[in-house]
């Protein structure tokens, strides 16, 4: 199963004959997107923005995200994220072949441009060599009225061209349509152009998928957070078993049964609860960002990764599905990392 959405089938088709790094003339897929290389891959390495470095997916399962004053406690906290429990899984799927768990080192920062991931990540990510790079990127960009789609995608392909032509394998994360909400709404159009774009060049260059565009249940509020622009837990999770079939290894038996594909049972919110959650959310989380952009500042300023050298990652036991879907929605620990020694041993 391929995780690449064949709505622009034109532009695939296109990309699947123009593709330079194919393992198969042949005109069909590309090898990589459907076969597994799960004892290939003792090396993982992680770069790209706020989403890849874990934002609003707490590694202290004691810090209330539904809480807006416990959200500083949660920018200078450990944060965990859908990439680093897609490295969880990995070392579990290895563990139980009897492999090594993935040495593993997350270099992504929140607010990031492309050309920083590009220019700045990718060079110390090789440095380390890795045998499967996980990268998003270009998010950050596409929110900026005066950036391109023609630029980014320009930076993209300069940076998935450098680890490809190491012999690197790469997952890229394509990010899932625009939620509700006023930020997201500006960029809708140019975040389908991106998206189109970035199918075909992953394709082309014979890169592994966490495709989120045709993922139907990411237009839940439930699965955002309070800034609705970065994921709660459980989307972070769905993200991560996205991510295993993107590389071939299928969900976990938890998410089976087509329980990551059932669009979660509705929620009725009252006209005055939207109300006054879009003015909270306009006083805690837009004006603060329209003020960040019209001075220039970023996030991730004076920030460096949170894991910035290889160390092993605790295997992750399999995930026991949506608890939301369970009821669970709202529990102390909803959906925290399942390793107890990585929350106390916080960042490296």
């Amino acid at each position: 199963m391929t995780s690449i959405s064949f709505s622009h089938s034109a532009i695939l088709k296109r990309a699947i004959e123009e593709r330079p790094y194919s393992d198969n003339k042949k005109g069909t897929l590309p090898a990589r997107l459907i076969i597994p290389h799960l004892s290939k891959w003792d090396t993982v390495v992680t770069i790209g923005d706020s989403v890849n470095e874990g934002l609003w997916d707490s590694a202290d399962p004691s810090v209330d995200l539904t809480k807006f004053e416990n959200q500083e406690e949660h920018w200078d906290g450990p944060v965990y994220g859908w990439a680093d429990r897609l490295a969880g899984h990995l070392s579990y799927r290895r563990v139980e072949v009897g492999l090594k768990p993935v040495q593993y080192a997350n270099l992504a920062i929140r607010g990031k441009l492309i050309e920083f991931i590009v220019d700045e990540e990718i060079p110390q990510a090789l440095k380390l060599h890795p045998d499967l790079v996980i990268m998003d990127g270009g998010g950050n960009d596409i929110l900026r009225p005066d950036d391109d789609v023609d630029s980014i995608m320009r930076y993209i392909e300069h940076g998935i061209k450098q680890i490809r032509e190491e012999g690197i394998d790469l997952i890229f994360l394509i990010p899932p349509q625009a939620t509700d909400g006023f930020v997201m709404d500006l960029s809708r159009y140019k975040r389908a152009d991106y998206v189109a774009r970035l199918q075909s060049m992953l394709l082309r260059y014979d890169c592994y998928a966490a495709d989120l565009w045709e993922y139907k249940p990411f237009k839940d509020p439930r699965l955002w957070s309070q800034d609705r622009i970065h994921p709660t837990p459980e989307c972070h999770e769905r993200a991560a078993q996205i991510g295993l079939i993107g590389l071939g290894l299928g969900c976990d038996p938890g998410w089976d049964h087509g329980e990551l594909w059932t669009t979660l049972p509705y929620m009725k919110s009252p006209l005055t609860s939207k109300v006054k959650s879009t003015l909270q959310w306009d006083k805690n989380y837009l004006t603060p960002w329209l003020s960040h952009r019209y001075h220039n500042v970023s996030s991730g300023d004076g920030r460096d990764g949170k894991r910035r050298q290889l160390s092993p990652m605790p295997p992750s036991q399999p995930h026991p599905g949506s608890l939301i879907l369970a009821g669970k929605y709202g529990e102390p620990d909803f959906n925290g990392p399942s390793d107890p020694d990585w929350i106390r041993s916080k960042v490296k």
